[in-house]
């Protein structure tokens, strides 16, 4: 991950951390943070990692898990973040590969949060210099090891969900095999996001980095929409059996049933195999 982007996400509160480690050494403990068994780490508003008897929060990203996993990879074994070394850091990279037998650009996405949570710190002054700077990180190979579905088997899919009772299984195949859209970006998408361009239909779309733009519509992809929108005027294109946002599990679930239906033999299928249809 780049170092800017590393930058954007990572925004850490280095005064109030100072602070909450000061109000820290008044209390009996030892150190401040506590292995989970003892302590664990709380969560404040909104749902982020908190200082033990704090409110304080310590970092702030878009997806806490990365922050939240070292952080207690640090708790349990009695570890300041702020007192970490490069040697800590390089066995927490072991952990991951070997305990956690995550995959290298599992590895180095989370590593990169930790690694950015230091670099802030260098930056406002709370540390002199960042333990992670030179911790050696997994090669992460330039081709995606995710097979998706052959033309064949997305011919037989998008059949079954056209013909399916269900009105959202056709907008949503067509979304992700079609547009080449990210999950989040279809279950994301609202109503109110569809217009018209230079005389096409398009869809405005939020991607990564809130990156927002316009993907036109091809007519197949125009007429599933229309099946899943029928006479609503705002509100999610996709919704679930509860009448809500469709989310990431509940599109999976659609989706597995789907390639079951279609005799689409093909070991746990996701909706991002369908994205990799367009560069096959």
């Amino acid at each position: 991950m780049p170092r800017g982007r590393t930058d954007d996400l990572v925004h850490v509160k280095t005064e109030r951390i100072v602070r909450a480690r000061s109000t820290t050494t008044s209390r009996p403990t030892s150190s401040p943070l506590q292995p989970m068994s003892c302590q664990p780490i709380r969560y404040g508003w909104p749902h982020r990692p908190t200082w033990p008897g704090s409110r304080v929060p310590l970092v702030s990203t878009p997806n806490p898990t990365c922050a939240v996993s070292y952080l207690r990879w640090c708790a349990d074994r009695g570890l300041d973040p702020l007192a970490a070394r490069r040697a800590d850091l390089e066995q927490y990279i072991r952990w991951m590969q070997e305990t956690c037998r995550f995959k290298p650009s599992t590895i180095s996405r989370r590593f990169s949060v930790t690694a950015g949570f230091y670099r802030t710190c260098v930056i406002d002054g709370v540390l002199e210099h960042s333990p992670a700077e030179h911790v050696r990180r997994p090669n992460v190979p330039a081709e995606s090891p995710t097979l998706g579905f052959t033309h064949l088997q997305f011919e037989a899919l998008l059949t079954a969900a056209r013909e399916s009772a269900n009105d959202y299984d056709f907008a949503l195949v067509a979304m992700l095999g079609l547009l080449g859209l990210r999950i989040f970006e279809t279950t994301g998408a609202d109503i109110g996001d569809l217009g018209e361009e230079h005389g096409h239909r398009v869809l405005r779309v939020c991607g990564k980095g809130t990156k927002v733009v316009l993907v036109p519509l091809p007519p197949a992809v125009g007429r599933a929409i229309d099946r899943a929108v029928a006479d609503r005027a705002s509100g999610p294109i996709l919704l679930n059996t509860r009448g809500t946002r469709m989310d990431r599990h509940a599109a999976t679930r659609r989706l597995r049933h789907l390639a079951q239906h279609a005799g689409v033999r093909i070991t746990r299928p996701h909706p991002h195999m369908l994205r990799h249809i367009l560069s096959a």
